[in-house]
């Protein structure tokens, strides 16, 4: 992954030709939990109704790849495999030097032999932040980033990382914040509200655009140069 740069990205400009209902390399894609078990309604009471969170990064040797946080941690692997899923395609608003900044981080993070899946922080900060915006009880915690990542964080970080807010809950300051949050204390969470971000954040962002939402290669294709 470390010998991937930049102009691996495809000009980013050139790519706002694609139709309506196309996915770019960047988009966000969030998927929908659509199912209806009764784990899965649960997950929908507790988290809403979208359960996770990948970038789509464009096609390599003629397959389209996403970036994601599951399982292992931190990869990237073939878009292929979640044909038919339903998601909502939320695409950032980014000039052609934040779409290469974007793109570099990606594969730096993916090089980062310590990027694994942060099973611990859905007990340290999901539930919590569950906890506060279900029953609004306060549990005495506050966010801090690691190189472990949870789906939601491993989407957001690269942005993050070259100060691009995409959130609601982001502005420069609070961006910057997220790095800082370790050395200057919990006083910036309380005026920053720092909660870990969690893959309904995406679609609910006003800082990202809603392009379609649709089930993936039947509804919703990747966009391909003619």
């Amino acid at each position: 992954m470390s010998s991937c740069h930049a102009r691996d990205l495809p000009n980013y400009n050139s790519l706002k030709r694609a139709k309506n209902g196309q996915i770019l390399p960047l988009d966000f894609l969030v998927y929908i939990n659509a199912r209806t078990d009764w784990f899965s309604r649960l997950k929908r009471w507790a988290v809403g109704p979208y359960e996770h969170v990948a970038i789509y990064l464009g096609e390599a040797w003629g397959m389209p790849l996403k970036y994601e946080s599951e399982g292992r941690g931190v990869s990237i692997k073939s878009l292929l495999t979640d044909t038919n899923l339903p998601v909502a395609v939320m695409r950032p608003r980014l000039t052609q030097e934040e779409a290469d900044k974007v793109f570099v981080t990606i594969m730096d993070i993916c090089s980062n032999p310590e990027s694994y899946y942060d099973y611990a922080a859905v007990v340290k900060y999901c539930l919590p932040r569950i906890l506060k915006e279900k029953f609004h009880i306060e549990l005495p915690v506050y966010y801090k980033r690691d190189a472990y990542m949870i789906c939601s964080e491993a989407a957001a970080e690269p942005f993050w990382r070259n100060i691009i807010p995409i959130l609601k809950m982001d502005d420069v300051k609070a961006v910057m914040a997220r790095f800082e949050i370790k050395r200057l204390g919990k006083q910036w969470q309380n005026v920053f509200e720092l909660d870990v971000p969690m893959p309904s954040d995406f679609a609910n962002s006003d800082k990202l655009q809603h392009i379609t939402s649709g089930k993936l290669f039947v509804d919703v294709f990747p966009w391909e140069e003619k």
